[in-house]
């Protein structure tokens, strides 16, 4: 136990992605194990959906699951498909996000990497409704599941495909989607404190969450909720916006870049709290430029990787960190400081990262 009272020593890790038994998970890991099946780079046709191995976690900061989600029966299953997403501005339209799948299921944590501007961000705006104006969104958004009122909602219907982006339905925002932004700023209100905020969100939500225990599970003092935003530092203002998201207890968690500001022990208190809420039948997608955070606490059961707005890879965590099948994700691993900074040699070849679906720019 550190001086912050954190629990630092590993913890059993729970089997996870509730549609499955426990049984047949453990003798799904086993046969991936053995086959050592490698992850699917996009193109690929796949009729059946590999299913994530369980390996046992080891090296996470454990915490009490103060926060815990107790209803397991209120799960979300989040279905993306064909996602695109293109932005006007002064010189143009930029094609921010292109052809876009995912398939996120209840109990599991999906991880979302590449370099800057692939887009990553942009498909959590889209879930989310907080696309500008002028952006245009084409394909399918879809929640499934217990926690969605009526088991199922079409984010971007019809409607919304139409037209530039459009909020969520007050039924969905904060109650089924929690969404932790990457600037707090954004979730923060600068002339209220941050207890005020959040007693109100609660109270708005209509769900009777104890404002104490929440600011505790985020790793903050219960002298903070007195606190006005420009009090904070840019790590309290970051867990603040955690705890704002949390507040409805929401089934489907958007973390965009949630542990940027903060230091290795409370990234990996928070990065816990996004595997509780997962263990606990939530459903949460994360997008992460900590490739090193993701290999050491284990904390995604399945990893995607994004460049120029597509999806080039997607597996198991183990299959794409470790053994990545794109010339692209070699590329990013090899860039990491743990694996010294080496290309690999088969990435000398200068049609090796060749995306057949790109034209030329992505500005029109």
């Amino acid at each position: 136990m550190d001086v912050s009272g954190v629990w630092c020593g590993p913890r059993p890790r729970p089997e996870r992605c509730q549609e499955h038994s426990r049984g047949g998970a453990l003798r799904e890991t086993k046969r991936l194990r053995r086959d050592g099946q490698s992850s699917r780079v996009s193109g690929e046709h796949d009729s059946v959906k590999q299913e994530p191995a369980k390996t046992p976690r080891s090296g996470v900061v454990g915490i009490p699951v103060v926060y815990g989600r107790e209803d397991v029966k209120s799960s979300v299953r989040l279905l993306i498909s064909g996602l695109a997403v293109d932005i006007t501005g002064e010189h143009g339209t930029v094609a921010a996000v292109r052809a876009v799948d995912l398939d996120v299921g209840a109990g599991c944590v999906h991880a979302v990497i590449g370099e800057s501007g692939s887009g990553k961000s942009t498909v959590l705006r889209a879930i989310s409704g907080a696309l500008p104006p002028t952006a245009h969104a084409r394909g399918r958004i879809e929640l499934s599941g217990g926690g969605v009122p009526g088991g199922h909602a079409d984010i971007l219907g019809p409607a919304r495909r139409r037209r530039s982006m459009l909020p969520p339905t007050p039924t969905l925002a904060g109650r089924v989607i929690g969404v932790i932004p990457q600037s707090a700023a954004t979730a923060l209100t600068p002339v209220r404190t941050f207890g005020a905020q959040l007693t109100e969100t609660c109270a708005a939500l209509g769900h009777r969450r104890d404002v104490g225990e929440l600011i505790t599970a985020v790793g903050l003092r219960s002298g903070d909720a007195g606190l006005y935003p420009h009090e904070m530092s840019g790590g309290m203002a970051q867990r603040a916006a955690f705890a704002l998201a949390l507040a409805g207890d929401p089934p489907l968690l958007l973390a965009d870049e949630p542990t940027s500001a903060l230091d290795p022990v409370l990234t990996a208190h928070l990065l816990a709290i996004l595997r509780d809420h997962a263990d606990a039948g939530g459903t949460v997608l994360l997008v992460t430029h900590d490739i090193e955070e993701l290999e050491s606490t284990r904390i995604a059961e399945e990893v995607s990787v994004m460049r120029h707005g597509r999806i080039v890879e997607t597996g198991t965590a183990t299959q794409v960190l470790r053994s990545p099948a794109h010339a692209y994700t070699r590329l990013l691993l090899a860039a990491l400081p743990s694996r010294g900074l080496h290309a690999p040699a088969t990435l000398h070849d200068p049609g090796a990262l060749h995306d057949p679906g790109d034209t030329d720019g992505t500005v029109r």
